[in-house]
């Protein structure tokens, strides 16, 4: 009987091998006697001491399959290795057990495979970043300035008839089942249009009287109106007092100054043209990266497996969960029950994204290599600072770690260099010159200044030789030097 096992291959095209391996039966037979044997005392087969009985009688008790659950996992292990070995595949990620066939005993394992990826001619890419539209910078400023004037707005007097969202000052009564239930000679209200104050027809009976003018009328008060007097009638005596509106102080330079560090409007509508320019700006930059890489995995070749889509993912619904978590929303479950989404939905709303950031991250690995970047010490620790800064001690924590983790590393090296091709790539994309692939300056500690030791020693010298100058002067300058003289 042969002990070879039997391996076949059937490749997909999302970059996975299927195995199909075979165990041979003598094989299985020899797994199944050490089952039998590690079980022992708790076979019971009539006429038989526990443990003892042969074991084609107990096959013949139990079934073969009884036993044949409990070598599975570690003779699949077994032979996977021994199949990976004969076969030189190197898997990318974990092998998945897709099923088992128990006769003859035949495992069907998918591998993931590495990830085939072509860049195409990046080289060639050109794609311009959008100017900035000066009348868009403009219209922005304005926006900024009736922003800052509407915030610092003020209740001022009007003579002229009530209209919604005006500060009415009456006097008022209000009589509900012939009880007086509130008067007041200074109440404040401002009418509503869409969010009535006590009933729905309340405030439109205010609109367009004046100050002086007095009225009487009922309404009735809605059953759930947060009120006291909810379901009755309400009878209302007003008086008009008062009518405010609220007003933009004017734009001028006494009105910068209160508002802020700028002594003129001239001086402030600068700052805020240059803010605004660079917003839009750094607009224009991240729109243009987004259209680089769209271009680029456009006209690149990608395949792989599925398991890193499912990873990608995973790892955006965390990095969701993380944001999520600072709004007060302790987990996913959480917020797909505030959503109202299944678990299979909002994981389809990702796919996408994690896709496109996916095939970023494959096409951006695929250009460091063939860019040859060389990532120096310097540059690992200084990304570790712009990123941690200013946070010294989690700064220090993976600083050492950087250095004492060779895994830790490699993650490090693999960021940087992709974002070293992405610099690179919208550089390439902008039409300016960069280095050729095995040029690219490695990235090093800058000289420090030349030290002022030199310096030191000369001031030291300097001031030394002044100090004993000094000395011999106020020495030939003392009574006891004259008196020697």
């Amino acid at each position: 009987m042969s002990t070879k096992l039997q391996i076949t291959q059937q490749e997909t095209e999302d970059r996975q091998l299927r195995l199909i391996i075979t165990v041979p039966e003598d094989r299985v037979e020899k797994a199944l006697r050490a089952e039998v044997r590690r079980l022992g005392k708790r076979i019971n087969v009539p006429g038989f001491r526990p443990g003892k009985a042969p074991f084609h009688i107990v096959m013949q008790r139990y079934g073969r399959d009884t036993f044949l659950e409990g070598i599975i996992d570690d003779l699949g292990q077994e032979v996977l290795a021994e199949a990976l070995i004969e076969t030189g595949i190197e898997p990318f990620a974990r092998p998945v057990l897709e099923e088992v066939e128990s006769t003859p005993l035949t495992y069907h394992i998918t591998i993931p495979l590495e990830p085939e990826v072509d860049p195409g001619d990046y080289r060639q890419l050109r794609i311009s970043v959008n100017d900035v539209d000066e009348e868009e910078v403009q219209a922005k400023v304005q926006e900024e300035l009736v922003t800052l004037q509407n915030e610092n707005k003020t209740w001022q007097p009007v003579e002229r008839p009530i209209e919604y969202g005006d500060l009415v000052t009456m006097a008022i009564k209000i009589t509900v089942n012939d009880e007086v239930v509130l008067e007041n000679d200074d109440w404040d209200f401002i009418p509503d249009e869409n969010d009535y104050t006590l009933a729905p027809d309340f405030d439109a009976t205010f609109i367009g009287m004046q100050i002086g003018e007095s009225k009487t009328f009922s309404t009735d008060i809605p059953e759930d109106a947060n009120s006291p007097w909810a379901g009755d009638t309400a009878t209302f005596e007003v008086e008009i007092k008062g009518i405010k509106t609220m007003v933009a102080p004017e734009l001028n330079d006494e009105f910068v100054q209160d508002v802020s560090q700028f002594e003129t409007l001239a001086e402030l509508e600068a700052a805020i043209t240059e803010m605004v320019r660079e917003e839009l700006e750094d607009a224009a930059e991240h729109q243009h990266s987004h259209r680089v890489m769209d271009a680029l995995r456009e006209q690149a070749t990608l395949s792989y497996p599925p398991v890193l889509l499912d990873n990608q993912i995973d790892m955006l619904e965390r990095q969701r969960e993380d944001y999520y978590k600072t709004l007060g929303i302790e987990n996913t479950e959480t917020l797909l029950r505030l959503l109202n989404k299944t678990p299979e939905a909002y994981r389809e709303e990702l796919t996408e994204p994690a896709r496109e950031e996916l095939e970023s991250e494959l096409l951006l690995d695929a250009i460091a290599e063939r860019e040859q970047f060389e990532i120096s010490d310097y540059e690992l620790h200084q990304f570790l600072a712009d990123a941690l800064l200013p946070d010294t001690e989690k700064l220090e924590e993976l600083s050492a770690e950087l250095d004492n983790n060779p895994d830790y590393r490699a993650y490090l090296e693999t960021l940087v260099k992709r974002q070293r091709a992405r610099t690179l790539l919208l550089a390439i994309a902008k039409g300016e010159d960069v280095p050729a692939p095995g040029e690219h300056p490695v990235l090093s500690a800058p000289e420090p200044e030349e030290t002022n030791d030199k310096n030191e020693e000369d001031a030291a010298s300097n001031a030394e030789a002044e100090t004993s100058s000094q000395l011999e002067t106020e020495e030939q300058a003392s009574p006891e030097a004259s008196d020697n003289n």
